[in-house]
Parts: structure tokens; C-alpha cells; sequence
């Protein structure tokens, strides 16, 4: 529109009359009648005494004192002011709306706006300001009155047959316009934001507006629309990165429902949790926590911006943490944060860990979080090099992982050790977390071999393994040292453990006594095994196939297949069929026929595993020898 046209414009617009009553003046809290008989003087009085009840309440107001509220406000006229001047009086007149607004429902507000009404005919020539600044109150006696007397914009044009009908709007208007239209809804956002940025922290109504409207429309979207993605997103980022804090406040509480409805890409999500770290607020540290906790409750990122980790890793956050861990599930956050920082120290020499610590000792530290963590700090460690397996940081958070998780660590320690990773970084790896490292004598071998680590026994009994295939003699003392040990982790809990052992033991055990004593332990360990239901046909069959490599004495063989005989009947249906199964696939264990009179013992014994009549019984009739003398006592 030409400057020509605005002035012909505001030339056609109605202009008061100096005479009393001889004009109807729009007016929020007179009707037009009672309004006329209010001259220009009496009006500025009413404005002022509200203004001052105002600055009383507030004294940001103080500064519209000189200007908006000046008696000389009288005379203003606006067609008679050039344009400078009158979008410097537009700036004001919109400031001033924007912090009258939070108090609205007061009557000093009224009074107050009676007068720029009258004077500054805001409801015309500042209709948008106006509409803006109290849409937050659309429900209310007084937004109904401005849209009574204001002049529609475009933009406003929905609120015709409201101000036809003389009625204010009520939310489900406005949730039911925002989703129809989304427009509107960006629209709305970015007013919003506007006004509370230009009032600094005095924009109370509008946090609240913003933060009920965008969860609303977002709960009314069955599926967010794409063009609304961004409008939403680009309002969120301006608000958690405002130096204003209710309106990063209000920021904070929209990014759940946002993330809640919204699927965003996760160079968005990671956007987003730098925006959060670059913008902290000292006085919002829990709602920080919170806010970040939410994010990586709906979208769950591979790991944090570094510098969300610093931040969150100072005192005051983790005391938050901690704060909000008594009462809150905030897992995700406190696993992303340690899984972040496990990689910094393969990555950081210098990396600081003493929040890591704080973070560690938690009280009732989550559980779903300690595995993923030992899981992947040994994970990383086998992919590191040399060099990076020397670091500092490294070696301490591998102490602070063996300090606060021993268990777990070991239990990832033993899978490592099963799946057949690289011995060598193994063995370092053990060496740093999990204890001093062994040497090659033979009191250090025997430490190894019964270490209260699985892993660590296993990895004994492989180094005596790797001198035994490597040629390397083992001297008789050794041999007899050790012998022992390896004898004892035949029954070992560990099924990996224990066969390796048993693969052991023919080349350290070739005396009859200490063979029948090997037995006799087992047999003890099958009775208390089984009586846990825990019992292992393999391992037990696996012991026997070696066994049966020692055929020369009589009584072996007869000890044998009493300890045979003897786990069939004690163990239950599913385990004598699972055992059955084994003895049928084993090539080895069909060498004891030939061991015993009769060919066909073993097609007898098969056929009666199902039966468990006594043990002694059933050896007898079965195998027909004679029980030896010692079986009952291991019986008794």
C-alpha cells in the first residue's frame, strides 16, 4: 500500500469531535453511549490512575511514563505525525501491550488500555499487537471485548463470527484451528516468542500459552504433518537456546511432547542435545537434566555431544542426577553418559573421570545399565591399538568398572574368553582389571588355574596348554604341583573350564591312585550337581571319553562304568535322554564294549536308563562286576 493510500485510508477512519457527546467512542470498559460523555482529559485521568496502579505492581512499567501516559498525550493526533514518529509511538504502544497482558485480568490493566484505546486507537491502527498480546486470554470476558471493537487483520479473519456474536473462543477453537490450518499454529509460536523475548522474563501468560498450545495441537495430530515439523522444531530451538529463562523453561516441557509425537532424524536429535548443552541456564539444572533424560527416553542416540557430557558432569548436574535418580527411571541418560565417556577415554589420554566416579557410585545404580557399559569398554578394548590400551584413562575407568562391578565384569570377561578372542589383549586386559598379572612359575600357575574368575582360570589352563604344544618341558615338581589343581577344575562349574581340564588331565595324570581319586570327585560332584538340577551331560561324558583312554587297570574300568551307571540313574527323564543321546554319538565311549565281558552290555545299559531302581542294583545286574568296595562308601 503507497503512503498515499495508508493517509487516505486513516482519513476515512472516524476521528473524534472536540464536542461532548456528539460521537460514539469504542471503549473496553464503558459502552459506546457511556464512552461519549468521556472527554479525551477524563479518559487520559483513568489511564493514568491504572498506569500507576500498575507501576506499583511492576516497574518495568516505569518507562512508558514519558511517553504513552505523558500528559501531553493529549493532543496527539496520528495523521498529523510522520511515519518515524509514529512507528517509533507502534514499537511502544506493542511493548507496552506485550507487558500488560500478563496482567489482564486486573483492572488497573483496563484502565490503562481505556486510554490507548481513546487516544492511540490501538484497537485500529495496532489491532495485530493487540490481538497478539491477549489471544493467551481468548477465553476470557475481556478478549471478547477487544474483539468487539478491534478492526480484524487478515490473519484474524477467523474470528469474525466470534465478534459477530459478541463471544470469546474458547481452547477446543483454537486446537481445532491450529490443526485444520497449521498455519496457524507457527503462526502463534512465533508471536509468542516474539513477546517474550522483547519482555525479557515478564511474559508469563505466553510461556504458559506456548508451552499448552504446541502439547495440545501435537496431541490432537493423529500424524504431525511434515511442513509442521519444522515450524515446530525451528520454535523449540528458540526457545531452549533463549537467554530468557521461562522461555527455555517453556522450551524444556515442549521437547518431550515434540519428541514424544515426532520421529526426527538423529542429526536432528544430536542438533537438539548441543542446543541444550550450549544454551545451560544455572537456574534451570534439573529441568536440563530432565528435559535431556526425555530425549533419550523417545529417541535414543548412539552417544552424547561431548559437550553435553562436560556439562552434565559437573557438581551441580550430578547432584541433580542424583537428585532425580532417587525418583525418577533415568537410565537412559546415565547409561548414554558413561557409554559416551568409556569412549573418550579411548580416544583422550587426559580424559577427567572423577564425575564418571560420582556417576558410578550412585545409589541402586541401574542394573540394565552395568552390562552394556562393562560390555562395551571390553568391546572397545579389543579394538583399540597398543598404544591406546596404555592409556591412563583407560586403565582408570577399567578400575572403576572391576571397583563398583566385579560380578559383571567377570561374567564379560568369561563370554570373551568363550567366544576365542585374542589371547594376548585378553591376558593384558586381565592383567589390568581383573588382578596382577600371573607369571610363569609354577606357585603363580596354580593361583591362576583356581582364580575365583572363570575367565582367569581358563586362561591358566590355556597357558599350560600353549607350553605343553609348544614342546616346552614341564619339569616333574611343576607337573606335580599343578597336577592337583587341574584335577580339581575337572568339576568346575564352568563347562568351558572344565573340559579343558579334562583335556588336561591324561597328560598329567598317569597314577592309578590320583586317577581313582579324580573319579571318586567327580562322582561326589555329579551327586550335588544333579541335586541342583544343574547337571551337564557333557561335561560328564566328555570326562568319561578320556577316561577310557586309561583301559589298562581293571579297576578303573569298573570305576568307570559304575560312575557312568551312576549319572544315568540319578539324573531325571530330560537329562538320561540328553545323556543317552550323548553316549550314542560318542565313537569313544563305544571302545568300553570291548572292555567288558559281553558284547552287548552296552545295548542293555541304553535300554534301561529309564528305569532308576538303586544305583548299586543297576550296576550289578547291568554290567555284571562286582561293585567295588569303595563305591558304597562314596554312596553312604
Amino acid at each position: 500500500m503507497t503512503l498515499l493510500s495508508q493517509q487516505l485510508q486513516k482519513l476515512s477512519l472516524p476521528r473524534e469531535q472536540v464536542k461532548r457527546g456528539t460521537i460514539q467512542h469504542s471503549s473496553l470498559i464503558f459502552s459506546a453511549t457511556v464512552a461519549s460523555d468521556y472527554d479525551v482529559q477524563e479518559i487520559l485521568d483513568i489511564g493514568i490512575n491504572g498506569f500507576e496502579e500498575l507501576v506499583s505492581l511492576n516497574p518495568c512499567f516505569e518507562q512508558f511514563r514519558d511517553t504513552l501516559f505523558h500528559p501531553t498525550s493529549v493532543t496527539f493526533e496520528r495523521l498529523t505525525r510522520s511515519e518515524d514518529v509514529l512507528q517509533s509511538i507502534d514499537k511502544e504502544i506493542e511493548l507496552f501491550l506485550a507487558f500488560v497482558s500478563n496482567y489482564g485480568l486486573l483492572s488497573p490493566a483496563h484502565k490503562a488500555l481505556e486510554w490507548l484505546v481513546r487516544a492511540y486507537k490501538v484497537h485500529i491502527y495496532n489491532a495485530e499487537a493487540l490481538l497478539c498480546a491477549f489471544i493467551p486470554l481468548h477465553d476470557s470476558k475481556l478478549f471478547a471485548k477487544i474483539l468487539e471493537i478491534a478492526t480484524l487483520p487478515e490473519n484474524w479473519a477467523w474470528l469474525e463470527e466470534a465478534k459477530a456474536n459478541n463471544v470469546n473462543i474458547g481452547r477446543a477453537e483454537l486446537v481445532k484451528l491450529c490443526t485444520s490450518n497449521p498455519h496457524y499454529l507457527s503462526y502463534f509460536m512465533e508471536r509468542a516468542l516474539h513477546i517474550i523475548q522483547i519482555t525479557g522474563n515478564q511474559g508469563r501468560i505466553h510461556h504458559s500459552f506456548l508451552v499448552t498450545l504446541v502439547y495440545l495441537v501435537l496431541e490432537a495430530f493423529q500424524e504431525v504433518p511434515a511442513d509442521v515439523i519444522p515450524k515446530i522444531y525451528s520454535c523449540l530451538i528458540t526457545a531452549i537456546s533463549s537467554p530468557n529463562k521461562d522461555l527455555k523453561s517453556a522450551g524444556y516441557i515442549i521437547t518431550g511432547q515434540v519428541l514424544r509425537k515426532m520421529n526426527l532424524k538423529d542429526n536432528i536429535v544430536c542438533e537438539l542435545l548441543c542446543t541444550l548443552a550450549d544454551y545451560p541456564d544455572p537456574g534451570l539444572v534439573k529441568e536440563l537434566i530432565l528435559c535431556v533424560s526425555c530425549v533419550l527416553h523417545y529417541h535414543p542416540v548412539s552417544e552424547l555431544p561431548v559437550a553435553l557430557v562436560e556439562l552434565v558432569l559437573q557438581h551441580k548436574y550430578l547432584l541433580a542426577v542424583e537428585v532425580i535418580h532417587e525418583k525418577n527411571d533415568i537410565s537412559g541418560l546415565i547409561e548414554k553418559l558413561l557409554l559416551t565417556v568409556s569412549k573418550l577415554c579411548f580416544t583422550s589420554n587426559t580424559m577427567d573421570l572423577s564425575g564418571a566416579a560420582k556417576l558410578l557410585d550412585l545409589p541402586a545404580f541401574p542394573e540394565s545399565v552395568i552390562g552394556s557399559l562393562v560390555e562395551s569398554y571390553f568391546n572397545l578394548f579389543f579394538e583399540s591399538t597398543q598404544e591406546v590400551r596404555g592409556f591412563d584413562a583407560v586403565n582408570r575407568l577399567g578400575d572403576l568398572l572391576s571397583n563398583n562391578f566385579p560380578s559383571h565384569v567377570q561374567d564379560v570377561f568369561q563370554k570373551h574368553h568363550s567366544e576365542g578372542c585374542d589371547m594376548g589383549v585378553l591376558e593384558q586386559l586381565k592383567s589390568m582389571i581383573l588382578g596382577k598379572y600371573i607369571g610363569n612359575d609354577s606357585s603363580q600357575k596354580i593361583l591362576e588355574i583356581n582364580h575365583d574368575l572363570p575367565g582367569i582360570r581358563m586362561l591358566g589352563l590355556l597357558k599350560i596348554s600353549e607350553k605343553l604344544d609348544s614342546g616346552k618341558a614341564i619339569s616333574a615338581e611343576e607337573k606335580g604341583d599343578i597336577c592337583s589343581s587341574i584335577i580339581e577344575r575337572i568339576t568346575d562349574e564352568d563347562l568351558s573350564v572344565s573340559l579343558k581340564s579334562i583335556s588336561l588331565i591324561k597328560q598329567f595324570v598317569g597314577d592309578e591312585t590320583i586317577l581313582h581319586s579324580a573319579l571318586t570327585g567327580i562322582l561326589k560332584k555329579v551327586q550335588t550337581v544333579t541335586s541342583d538340577k544343574t547337571f551337564n551331560p557333557e561335561t560328564c561324558v566328555s570326562l568319561i571319553e578320556i577316561l577310557v583312554t586309561f583301559p589298562e587297570n581293571v579297576d578303573v574300568v569298573k570305576t568307570l562304568v559304575v560312575c557312568l551307571v551312576n549319572l544315568l540313574a540319578e539324573c531325571d527323564e530330560q537329562h538320561r535322554k540328553l545323556m543317552s543321546a550323548q553316549i550314542r554319538s560318542s565313537k569313544d565311549l563305544k571302545k568300553l564294549s570291548k572292555l567288558i565281558a559281553g558284547e552287548d552290555w552296552f545295548d542293555h545299559l541304553l535300554a534301561h536308563i529309564q528305569q532308576c531302581g538303586t544305583r548299586v542294583a543297576l550296576v550289578e545286574t547291568m554290567c555284571n562286576i562286582p561293585t567295588p568296595q569303595n563305591f558304597r562308601v562314596i554312596c553312604a
